[in-house]
Formats: C-alpha cells, sequence, structure tokens
C-alpha cells in the first residue's frame, strides 16, 4: 500500500513524467540539477562561517576552559555530531534495507547520473533535518531571529523536491530521511546542553 502510495506521488513529481513526451524546460532543469545537488553546500559553508564567528570573537577568545570548547563552537559541535550519528543510522538502515533507486526501477525517470545505492532514507533529507533543527534550538536558545532557520528550512525543501524531480529519490525516502535526521537531532539536543553563545 505505501509502496503505491509512493509510486504514484513520484510518477507525479519526476521531472520526465511531468512532461512525457517532451523534453524538460532547460531553465526548470538546471535549477533542479542545482536544488539536488548543490543546495547542500550551504551547510558546510554556513560551518565554517559561524566556526570562524566563533574563533574571532572575544568571547572565546577570553574564554577559560579546556582547549577543544574555545576551538569549536557548541552549535557546529551539535550540529556535526547529530549529522555524524543520523549519517550513521542511515547506513545501517541502506545495509539492511536495500531499496533501489527510482531510475533503477524506472530507468527512463533519470535527469541526473547517480549511484545505484539504497534510496531509504536519503542522506540530504537526514542532513537537513538535523541541520534545521540544531538551527532552530539555537535559535529558541538565543531569543534571537529565525532568519536563518527560515532560509535553511526553504533549502532544505528545495533540495527534497530537486532530489524526487530527478528521479534520485522516492518522496518517502524523503520523509524517512527528514524523520531519522530530526530523531538523532533531538537526541543529541536532549543529551548536550543549550548554550546561549
Amino acid at each position: 500500500m505505501l509502496t503505491n502510495i509512493d509510486n504514484f506521488l513520484l510518477l507525479h513529481m519526476a521531472g520526465k513524467y511531468m512532461y512525457p513526451g517532451a523534453i524538460v524546460p532547460h531553465g526548470l532543469f538546471f535549477f533542479a540539477i542545482i536544488c539536488a545537488k548543490w543546495l547542500t553546500y550551504f551547510i558546510p559553508l554556513h560551518l565554517l562561517w559561524l566556526s570562524i564567528n566563533w574563533l574571532t570573537s572575544s568571547s572565546t577568545i577570553a574564554a577559560e576552559g579546556c582547549r577543544f570548547r574555545r576551538l569549536v563552537s557548541p552549535l557546529v559541535a551539535k550540529i556535526l555530531l547529530s549529522i555524524g550519528i543520523a549519517l550513521l543510522l542511515s547506513f545501517l538502515f541502506g545495509c539492511f534495507y536495500h531499496r533501489p533507486r527510482p531510475f533503477v526501477v524506472y530507468p527512463d525517470i533519470a535527469l541526473l547520473l547517480h549511484t545505484a545505492s539504497p534510496s531509504f532514507p536519503s542522506d540530504h533529507a537526514t542532513i537537513w533535518a538535523a541541520y534545521c533543527y540544531m538551527l532552530y534550538k539555537n535559535q529558541q536558545c538565543k531569543k534571537d531571529s529565525y532568519n536563518i532557520v527560515y532560509v535553511a528550512i526553504a533549502l532544505a525543501l528545495l533540495t527534497c523536491w530537486g532530489r524526487i524531480f530527478v528521479g534520485i529519490h522516492y518522496p518517502f525516502d524523503i520523509l524517512g530521511g527528514a524523520i531519522l535526521g530530526l530523531f538523532c537531532a533531538f537526541a543529541v539536543d536532549k543529551f548536550v546542553p543549550c548554550s546561549n553563545k
């Protein structure tokens, strides 16, 4: 039943099936490729910016405590820890439940070359969900503006849409990855205290 729903959703969201017998418009094709493949690079760039900002802030330079704590932003550490745990669990899911990717089942659907690794859960959705959750909790702790959270969620949604549109993931792969990422980030947030810095 769920597989039928997933296939139905895929066939109504994938680019090649949205334009049957026609070529996907070039602008939409390139936009989907950028969303599916390149938007996720926002995360390491943002983490690098947060780390540089943390290292150059006066409170970090004057801070007392262990050297590691001074060198690593608590937010960056929590994001990396939650993403790392989530990706490890995602890998284990893939080892025990190998669901073929949509372009393997429907060879004419592919708009982007990709390895035929397990489809469930989506690593991109897992990473984005963990990242967005940690940003949200950090902004809640700081009682700060949520603008970066809104940007992150918008980029996450575009990435997930792009992964379905180009035929790399089923919609339930995205949903499973998002749930896994949120669960891991929630768990890390419960065990690592909130920082107001």
